[in-house]
């Protein structure tokens, strides 16, 4: 009788979120050390890489191609020395966001070691001081108000943190709500990706199909929710941004720093410069029923603004009923 040999645990399948945020670190490295290849940045990062055999043939360890396809993840050692070189890039690779965004860790986690690891401008929105108390508390919901503050932040953490209170409007089923926080995410990651190092066409439809598959699914109200029918929808919507506020920067109607233009953007997506920008870039909304809603109308009316040139100042009226 044959025995039957068991068979070993293999390395845990490795979650595309690694290669996606491991791509982004190494873009980031990529554009700020004005590195033209893998090769370049490796010989900056690690000159110890670099030597000769003892027959004087010059080689390198060529491992920075891998980080590039996101097939690795560098160690520890690897992601301090390329912080000194680039400083804030560690925090694109080590950002909470990633395992938010993955879903697998418990809702308790999230609420307390995830938001403890968001940057400190993200934690003042979060909580709230308790003067009797002396203390701060970590805030039960997201108002409009919050969540318009962190829209305005506009980075990684402030999308995390998004998206921790999505999933706990979801578990408690608040339905309302997260759609609301849905749609406070859509805009977030639109002002982002019109910024480097994320505003690359590919990385933009790897994480937008990252939240469709993983984040979107929960902003729904029962009837109505987010969806977006294809990547290349959103990276159309993201250069029209980008182009809308390269030209006002040109106007000299807002500043040049990467904070003005999130601060400008953030108004215009609240409708600081009218409706037809504000419902352009709102989050598609689909119905589960299949009826066209009015939020698909008057964000088709904004994008029709845009190609003619905001001929219109206010929607009209039939536009609002579903």
């Amino acid at each position: 009788m044959m025995t039957k040999i068991k068979k070993m645990p293999g390395r845990p399948r490795r979650d595309h979120i690694d290669s996606i945020r491991v791509s982004l670190w190494y873009e980031n490295l990529k554009l700020n050390l004005s590195a033209s290849n893998s090769c370049q940045l490796e010989r900056i990062i690690e000159p110890e890489a670099f030597g000769q055999s003892v027959y004087g043939v010059p080689y390198h360890h060529n491992k920075w191609v891998v980080y590039r396809s996101g097939i690795h993840t560098p160690k520890p050692n690897l992601v301090a020395a390329a912080e000194f070189h680039v400083s804030g890039s560690s925090t694109i690779i080590n950002s909470v966001l990633w395992e938010v965004i993955k879903g697998t860790k418990k809702l308790d986690w999230m609420l307390k070691e995830g938001i403890r690891q968001l940057s400190w401008d993200v934690q003042n929105v979060l909580y709230k001081t308790n003067k009797s108390k002396n203390s701060s508390e970590l805030l039960p919901t997201l108002t409009r108000k919050n969540l318009s503050r962190l829209i305005r932040l506009a980075n990684l953490d402030s999308l995390a943190a998004q998206i921790i209170f999505l999933r706990v409007a979801d578990n408690r089923n608040e339905r309302t709500l997260a759609l609301e926080i849905g749609q406070s995410i859509y805009q977030t990651l639109l002002i982002m990706c019109t910024y480097l190092p994320f505003c690359s066409s590919s990385f933009c439809a790897e994480l937008i199909k990252l939240m469709q598959e993983r984040v979107f699914p929960l902003a729904h109200d029962g009837g109505k929710g987010i969806h977006i029918q294809c990547e290349n929808q959103f990276f159309h919507e993201v250069r029209q941004l980008c182009n809308f506020r390269l030209a006002m920067e040109d106007r000299g109607r807002i500043g040049m720093s990467e904070n003005d233009g999130v601060q400008a953007t953030a108004d215009w997506l609240n409708g600081k410069l009218g409706f037809h920008l504000q419902f352009a870039f709102s989050a598609p909304i689909i119905s589960k029923d299949g009826r066209i809603l009015s939020e698909q109308r008057l964000k088709q009316w904004g994008q029709e603004q845009l190609l003619t040139g905001y001929s219109e100042k206010f929607p009209p009226f039939d536009l609002f009923s579903d």
